[in-house]
């Protein structure tokens, strides 16, 4: 006995997708959930994160490039961390860039008495902020 392969390629205009095995003896299912998003209809299975390929389904996504990334990945690949606390750079957070890195502005402190750095005169030890008190000391 012969057997077949069956390969759909393009956009099914039918509303519907086959899915399925290698060959006649695998059952094929037909698939009708979708979902609209970027003023497009898709497959919920189609709609897939770039980077980790898992569908996306009614979770908030992030575009780069013209391409979707699932929140874990977006922060992953594009996110911006504090220095201080590790903690992510949302947008609309105040937050300063010293020492090549990035720090909410509550975070740049100095690394011995803790005293807020935005704004004033600072030195710096192995990346760590110091104050000017702190900073030729013997601490």
């Amino acid at each position: 006995m012969d057997s077949f392969k069956v390969v759909l390629e393009g956009p099914a205009p039918w509303g519907f997708r086959l899915q399925g095995g290698k060959d006649f003896n695998v059952p094929l299912s037909i698939s009708r959930e979708i979902m609209h998003a970027l003023k497009m209809t898709w497959h919920v299975h189609c709609f897939t994160c770039a980077a980790c390929k898992t569908p996306i389904r009614n979770r908030a996504f992030y575009m780069e490039e013209g391409v979707p990334y699932c929140e874990r990945d977006y922060e992953k690949m594009f996110g911006t961390k504090c220095h201080g606390c590790d903690f992510k750079i949302d947008a609309g957070d105040r937050f300063l860039e010293a020492l090549g890195f990035s720090w909410h502005d509550t975070c740049f402190v100095c690394a011995i008495c803790q005293i807020n750095l935005e704004g004033k005169t600072f030195y710096s030890k192995k990346d760590r902020p110091l104050c000017k008190s702190h900073a030729f000391s013997h601490v």
